[in-house]
């Protein structure tokens, strides 16, 4: 009997050990995954960075200029700061109600040369995540064009090396004055015939509904 229960006990370490390792894997990388999805698949521990970048006006590596400001600033400052999984976004103050449009807010650009043989072309998808504490969403609309473009494509595909600005549509309708909204925007990864896996940014978006630049 000491023997028989034994067994099971030894397995469970086992398998217990097993899944604080494969947590454990997945903390330790730099940029952000997610075990399930919108996409209905699980997260790689693979570098996102391998696949795409996302930039600022700060760290756009080609100089470009004109991303969007955060409003109410003065001088005026990019809303977004940092790359890649250090990006964060604050638009800055809006009132009224009607709808406003922001554009550039960041770049997104495919790597030159994909990691994977006989990869042309990658899709980048962008997922809205509410605010957390009021459970509202102020970004309406989320999507890509080419730079100088006002589209919202979404999702979009990417060769090599192609670079798209990500434009965002505000709804004011409905906000509580004088309140920090934190949505988040998602931007997935994958490729044909990746079934499994997929990558992922998560990009943190600060709007403060009230007059002047709002609180950092």
């Amino acid at each position: 009997m000491i023997v028989r229960r034994g067994i099971p006990l030894v397995l469970a370490l086992l398998v217990l050990g097993s899944t604080l390792g494969s947590l454990c894997a997945v903390r330790s990388s730099t940029a952000v995954f997610s075990s399930s999805g919108t996409t209905g698949v699980r997260a790689a521990a693979d570098r996102i960075q391998e696949w795409l970048h996302v930039y600022s006006q700060g760290s756009d590596p080609d100089g470009l200029t004109g991303y969007a400001t955060r409003r109410g600033s003065s001088p005026a400052v990019p809303a977004a700061t940092g790359r890649d999984e250090t990006i964060a976004v604050h638009l800055g103050g809006f009132t009224g109600t009607a709808d406003v449009t922001v554009n550039r807010v960041v770049t997104i650009q495919a790597v030159p040369s994909f990691p994977v043989t006989g990869i042309t072309q990658i899709t980048a998808r962008a997922y809205l995540v509410a605010d957390p504490a009021s459970g509202r969403q102020p970004i309406s609309g989320c999507g890509f064009a080419p730079v100088g473009g006002t589209q919202r494509r979404n999702p979009v595909n990417l060769r090599a090396g192609q670079k798209q600005q990500m434009n965002l549509r505000l709804r004011l309708r409905g906000l509580t004055l004088g309140t920090l909204y934190e949505p988040r925007v998602q931007i997935v990864v994958t490729y044909s015939g990746m079934t499994v896996t997929y990558y992922r940014y998560e990009l943190p978006v600060k709007i403060w509904y009230g007059s002047g630049p709002g609180p950092d």
